[in-house]
């Protein structure tokens, strides 16, 4: 089977994909179903100016943290997942896997991290609405981008995290912004208005 047709999952596949790399006992799979949910809400509203692939948003958005299997670690998630998913045949998917860290990473700020210097901002409106549907999910809650930024602060602050990590999320909260701006301009109201209906 070639890339391009195993690179459609449906939601339930994804789901059966997510389950099978689900380490017995750990629960972030909750944080995934979160994310696809609100994902889904963000994508309805955006696919009624324009066409996207709301069964990718969907399915993208349930796998977005699938690197966990491997590591909690904050990048190497994000890495592990692409990797993951590439490996496996889908390619869109595993973009989508890099393209929520950190809000997008230019290719100079993915070197800093230790990766590939690679483009791994988000480009299609369906990877733009999961990296801001990511934003808007605390754990499993729905919050808005600033209280999931501050909480994130707040687990760095409680790590001991280096300034520069904290200055990555000043960084994100920038990057963030320009989304949610970009896809409140497109469907003409607030992301708030529509994650509270």
């Amino acid at each position: 089977m070639n890339n391009v047709l195993r690179d459609n999952l449906s939601y339930e596949q994804a789901w059966r994909l997510l389950k099978a790399h689900l380490p017995e006992g750990e629960d972030w799979y909750s944080h995934c179903l979160a994310v696809a949910k609100v994902a889904e809400k963000i994508a309805l509203e955006v696919c009624k100016k324009v066409p996207i692939d709301v069964e990718f948003v969907r399915s993208s958005a349930l796998l977005h943290d699938i690197g966990r299997s491997k590591t909690h670690d904050g990048t190497l998630h994000c890495w592990e997942g692409y990797l993951l998913l590439r490996e496996l045949g889908f390619p869109r998917h595993a973009r989508v896997c890099m393209t929520h860290s950190y809000a997008g990473l230019a290719p100079d700020e993915a070197a800093t991290l230790g990766l590939p210097a690679w483009d791994f901002r988000p480009r299609s409106l369906e990877e733009k609405i999961v990296t801001l549907a990511d934003s808007c999910v605390d754990d499993n809650r729905v919050v808005n981008y600033r209280q999931r930024l501050e909480s994130v602060r707040r687990r760095y602050r409680a790590k001991g995290a280096e300034q520069m990590a904290l200055a990555m999320i000043d960084l994100i909260e920038i990057k963030v912004k320009t989304l949610l701006e970009e896809i409140e301009g497109l469907i003409g109201c607030s992301i708030n208005e529509i994650l509270e209906s």
